[in-house]
């Protein structure tokens, strides 16, 4: 149908996994279907026994398609605070030897050099959120796609998290026959549902109290600074 999309998300708990479907038409976001099962196979929000993690998760998604009359193959899965590092990172390119519009590409390349850093090899890269660009000594540049200019400068925060956390949440949800469409941070994604804009900015600490553990998390100037 035009104009409308269906996502789900997946949060892999401690004491329990819940999906939620959602229907977006139009630009409006309607909750079309939920699932929750009780958690097997983790504990600290950390998956210890893949078999009995997709089972769980299996469960759960099913119970979502079925109150939404739904097939569900692909999910947005949360990825815990827990273990997750966050570090300063800069990058930058040669956008040409003269003045050029700058692309999506640029700055998708900038931000690979960003990322290009001696990791320990047991850490992988969640994502790599921008602070601010810089164009030809400009700085304080929010996005710079559509400016002319020939070098391009990056500055932000890169988010890692251990290898085997991140192998894990995917073979089981591969395991439970799904796709991974996307995987998101959950203090971030909890940071932007229940902060206002002002809160993001201004500087907040979201507590999230769970089963197994709890974190908090600092957001300020509309990012992820420490959990």
């Amino acid at each position: 149908m035009a104009n409308q999309d269906i996502y789900v998300g997946l949060d892999i708990g401690t004491t329990s996994i819940k999906v939620i479907a959602a229907e977006v038409n139009s630009g409006q976001m309607s909750v079309i279907g939920m699932g929750n099962q009780h958690s097997s196979g983790l504990s600290r929000g950390v998956i210890v026994d893949i078999d009995q993690a997709a089972a769980a998760i299996q469960t759960a998604v099913q119970q979502a398609a079925d109150k939404a009359s739904i097939t569900i193959n692909q999910v947005v899965v949360g990825v815990p605070a827990s273990l997750l590092q966050i570090e300063r990172v800069t990058g930058m390119i040669a956008v040409g030897e003269t003045s050029k519009e700058i692309t999506d590409a640029d700055v998708r390349n900038v931000a690979a050099t960003a990322m290009m850093r001696n990791l320990p090899p047991e850490r992988e890269v969640i994502a790599v959120i921008p602070s601010q660009f810089t164009v030809d000594g400009f700085d304080g540049i929010q996005d710079p796609r559509g400016m002319i200019g020939v070098r391009v400068e990056m500055r932000g925060l890169l988010l890692t998290v251990p290898k085997t956390v991140v192998h894990n949440i995917k073979r089981a949800v591969n395991k439970a026959g799904l796709a991974i469409e996307q995987m998101v941070v959950n203090p971030l994604a909890l940071g932007e549902y229940i902060l206002s804009d002002g809160e993001q900015d201004f500087g907040t600490v979201v507590i999230d109290l769970g089963g197994g553990q709890s974190t908090a998390a600092v957001i300020h100037d509309h990012k992820l600074k420490f959990t």
